[in-house]
């Protein structure tokens, strides 16, 4: 029965190789593909690798079996896409990108367990060392998956929390911790002369961890947002997904688009209709614990800011609780404003407001300033800096061009900062330190 299902598999993999050959040499290529989509389908989940094992044994290279997995791996999209929690997905909208970059990262989570299996068919240590190179390559191409995983935190959550939905976005964050902490090590491993073992351990945890996020965000985390999320929210979230950046994928010119308003979580204000429940995957339905958050960033007498809300008032403490000192000057060359910290470096009084610049400092530095703010008018220099001791500090002061959208000259920010306590920090601490 062995020796049956043994043949059995080399004949698939002889027929396979036959297809990949096709295909890499361009020859009827449509043709081959279907050819091996037929076969693939034919197939139980459980043959591909041992497949996968057949051809690396007889020198088949990675890129060519990537050929047959990408297909798998277009197969079992297809079969996501077809689910009926996620039907009339449009072509490049925010959760079809989304969607598509798990397309690439289940196609790269099979190439790790590829990589895996070629650790096992190392004969020399020429070979390993060229084999680990390519590994490290390839591992360095992967880190952008936590801009996948950002869009989800950032984009994604939000939303559902809004409608009291915690739990999921909770859990589905932690688990994408442990990936890019998993991404980590093998990076780690694979830089150091590795031990093969532990390295083959940490690419299959990583292929697995990859793949098993896949199937909760296709399963549990996309049909959610879908049934939930209004085209004005979709809106905004495509408006922001930019910002932080694909994995792997380019956007057309010609993408989604939509005429709606976008609309932030802090706009949502109906709660989870019925029908809307009907259609939400059971882990989420059972998890629901939280009502509505009602909760609004604007209150009276905020006002809007290029990025959220605030009062005068509070606006003025966070000011003062910035560990630096700001004076601005403004276009007309006129001390308009400065911080007024309880501990200044510079010692500055109310009077000296509306006051020329050149008359703030002493005569001996004032062609250096004046120097400054004329190359930050004409727009020759970003940024002046400079550092000096005082009374036992280092003390550090830059200088800053502050310019409108249009990017026109509207004054200069000058920052002041004790660093005496930063000019001996090496290593790291982390938040989770402070626990300790």
């Amino acid at each position: 029965m062995e020796e049956d299902k043994k043949q059995v598999i080399e004949e698939n993999a002889k027929k396979i190789k036959e297809k990949i050959k096709q295909m890499h040499d361009n020859q009827d290529v449509e043709e081959a593909k279907k050819q091996l989509r037929e076969l693939l389908v034919s197939l139980k989940p459980w043959d591909i690798p041992l497949i996968e094992q057949s051809l690396i044994k007889e020198g088949t290279t990675i890129s060519q079996i990537a050929l047959m997995c990408n297909l798998h791996v277009e197969l079992f999209r297809e079969h996501v896409l077809g689910g009926e929690s996620l039907k009339g997905v449009p072509a490049w909208h925010p959760l079809d990108v989304l969607i598509k970059e798990n397309h690439q990262l289940l196609k790269d989570s099979e190439k790790l367990t590829l990589y895996v299996k070629y650790l096992d068919n190392i004969s020399t240590e020429e070979e390993k060392n060229r084999k680990i190179e390519e590994i490290k390559d390839f591992l360095a191409t992967m880190f952008d998956l936590k801009k996948h995983y950002f869009k989800q935190q950032m984009l994604l959550f939000p939303y559902i929390e809004r409608r009291g939905i915690t739990g999921v976005p909770r859990v589905l964050w932690a688990k994408e911790e442990e990936i890019l902490d998993k991404l980590k090590d093998s990076m780690r491993e694979v830089k150091l002369d590795p031990d093969i073992a532990k390295l083959k351990k940490n690419l299959m945890g990583l292929s697995t961890a990859i793949s098993d996020q896949i199937f909760r965000e296709t399963n549990i985390l996309y049909p959610t947002c879908w049934a939930l999320l209004s085209e004005g929210e979709w809106v905004a979230i495509q408006n922001q997904s930019g910002l932080i950046g694909y994995y792997k994928i380019d956007l057309p010119s010609n993408g989604w688009k939509s005429e709606m308003k976008a609309i932030n979580p802090y706009e949502v204000e109906e709660a989870i209709k019925e029908e809307q429940l009907s259609k939400l995957p059971m882990e989420v339905r059972n998890s629901m614990s939280l009502g509505m958050d009602n909760y609004t960033p604007v209150k009276e007498g905020a006002f809007k800011l290029d990025m959220g809300y605030l009062s005068i008032e509070e606006l003025e403490s966070i000011i003062k609780t910035l560990p630096f000192e700001l004076t601005f000057i403004d276009g007309d060359d006129r001390l308009r404003y400065f911080t007024n910290n309880s501990n200044m470096i510079f010692l500055r009084t109310e009077s000296t407001i509306g006051r020329k610049v050149e008359f703030c400092h002493p005569p001996s530095s004032v062609h250096i300033v004046k120097k400054i703010v004329q190359e930050f008018k004409e727009g020759k220099r970003d940024v002046a800096e400079f550092w000096i001791n005082i009374n036992g500090k280092k003390v550090y002061i830059r200088y800053f061009p502050v310019k409108n959208k249009k990017g026109e000259y509207m004054g200069t920010l000058e920052v002041l900062q004790d660093i005496t306590s930063m000019v001996n920090i090496h290593g790291e601490k982390r938040l989770m330190d402070s626990e300790n």
